[in-house]
């Protein structure tokens, strides 16, 4: 009975977690086509939009984006015709991978079946963790790249001295945390060094080392190469670089954003308020009984456990997770708190091991919240998450179709010109159909314009067609 019922769960689950992407989101971020653009180009040419052989970090419009999502779905449209689906198909396979990951460590830890699949489904069911992995960022990955340091350095703690193997998985998942996202910069570094925590302190300092090689090294060395590139965003949405100078408004500010990004209250019934990241009026970006079920497990870890290193560990990383992501502006962030959710699924697992009867009272009331809460959540995503046209660019391919149906060549682009290139490489239109405009563009008389209604404006320009954010415009002779 349990081999059937086990791959039944599995396929019924991947093809809810598959279902209705081709119309939610409704459209791509310009984020989106600029990620499966530089994909396209490697997959095809080995460079990225600039002709760059093989690059570190892909150049993007005022900032670079991280390497290993962008080769990983590059990998991807080498096998499969490339297509909006195709990309947001891989980012849904890597959040149930990411869920799967993280119900076989809950294995590992509580040796417990019904424990493993409680903590998969609720993974699953985790609107921040299904919400990423509906997006075509470099972010759809990092639950992943997270769990698999979890599974390596639970390996560790069961080991008195590592071996090669969990050593090289270690580092591996460390230097994947650092290239994937932006905030796993500091999060890498951040847990290489809570490896010392466990058992062996030799092989946490082979790691480190490992580590700074192969994960720090290179990236200090292209910020250098490249002029700072790769801290200039960082100075852009963080308030240690905005104060700067100020250093008792930055300790208040750190403070009020790491109390209120580490609280379940704001996390589980607000949420992210960029509709991009989190449909609106869904509850949440965690649900309330998730947070439950760790704090009922951080009472036990401390009244019971504390002697335990690996729930310390757990523990550490838990408060780590949420620091990069509040030493930026903004709270609830889901991209940059992407890890959180992982750590608290993972700090549940002792609450659901107990045989209190107070933690069982808890435990069913956690797993009753969570059932309601995701409920509520995943009829308004099916209700509401294609609504959000705005927000995701779902006008563009409409009217690129009304500015290729003009006479008028080349088509110039005031903004959105990563939208144009996708779009071209979609449907195999030569790239010269295009002309770059922005950020400073001149249009000559007659000349045909597709881009941003925000951000373009030409009193000398008559509207062709308009359609929310984009419209097409014919400048006047």
């Amino acid at each position: 009975m349990r081999r059937i019922v086990a791959p039944v769960i599995i396929i019924v689950t991947l093809l809810a977690y598959l279902a209705g992407q081709k119309t939610n989101p409704p459209g791509f971020y310009i984020d989106e086509s600029s990620i499966a653009f530089n994909a396209f180009c490697i997959a095809k040419h080995g460079n990225d939009e600039w002709g760059v052989k093989w690059p570190l970090y892909f150049a993007a419009f005022g900032e670079y984006k991280n390497p290993t999502y962008i080769y990983l779905l590059a990998a991807v449209f080498k096998i499969f015709h490339p297509s909006n689906l195709v990309a947001r198909r891989l980012s849904a396979i890597l959040g149930y991978a990411a869920a799967a990951l993280i119900g076989v460590i809950a294995f590992a830890i509580s040796r417990k079946r019904w424990i493993a699949w409680t903590i998969f489904l609720l993974a699953l069911a985790t609107p921040m963790l299904f919400e990423i992995s509906r997006l075509v960022f470099e972010v759809a990955l990092f639950p992943l790249v997270v769990a698999m340091f979890l599974f390596f350095a639970h390996r560790a703690y069961r080991s008195e001295r590592w071996s090669a193997g969990v050593i090289a998985g270690l580092t591996l998942s460390l230097a994947l945390i650092t290239y994937t996202y932006s905030t796993g910069r500091l999060l890498g570094a951040l847990f290489a060094v809570a490896l010392f925590i466990l058992n062996d302190r030799r092989g946490a300092a082979i790691v480190l080392a490992a580590y700074i090689v192969v994960g720090i090294v290179p990236l200090m060395v292209f910020n250098h190469i490249h002029n700072g590139a790769l801290t200039a965003r960082m100075k852009a949405i963080s308030f240690l670089y905005l104060d700067a100078g100020k250093p008792l408004q930055q300790i208040d500010t750190l403070e009020q954003q790491y109390i209120g990004n580490l609280m379940p209250l704001g996390m589980a019934l607000k949420g992210d308020p960029n509709p991009r990241h989190h449909v609106p009026n869904s509850l949440g970006s965690i649900d309330l009984g998730i947070f439950v079920l760790a704090i009922a497990s951080i009472c036990l870890i401390v009244r019971t456990r504390s002697h335990e290193r690996w729930w310390i560990f757990v523990l550490v990383l838990t408060a780590l997770s949420v620091l990069p992501a509040s030493l930026t502006e903004g709270r609830y962030h889901e991209l940059r708190l992407a890890p959180y959710p992982v750590m608290l699924l993972i700090l549940a697992i002792p609450a659901l091991e107990s045989g209190s009867r107070i933690v069982r009272v808890a435990v069913v009331a956690g797993l009753a919240l969570c059932l309601v809460q995701a409920i509520f959540f995943f009829h308004v995503f099916a209700k509401d998450g294609a609504d959000r046209p705005w927000d995701f660019d779902a006008s563009y391919p409409e009217v690129m179709r009304v500015a290729l149906a003009q006479p008028q060549r080349p088509i110039y682009l005031a903004t959105s010109y990563v939208h144009a290139y996708w779009y071209a490489a979609l449907h195999d239109i030569p790239y010269s159909t295009f002309q770059n405009a922005w950020p400073e563009p001149y249009i000559p008389p007659g000349g045909l314009v597709v881009g941003s209604v925000y951000w373009f404006h030409c009193d000398d320009c008559a509207v062709v067609y308009k359609k929310q954010e984009f419209a097409v415009w014919l400048k006047n002779k």
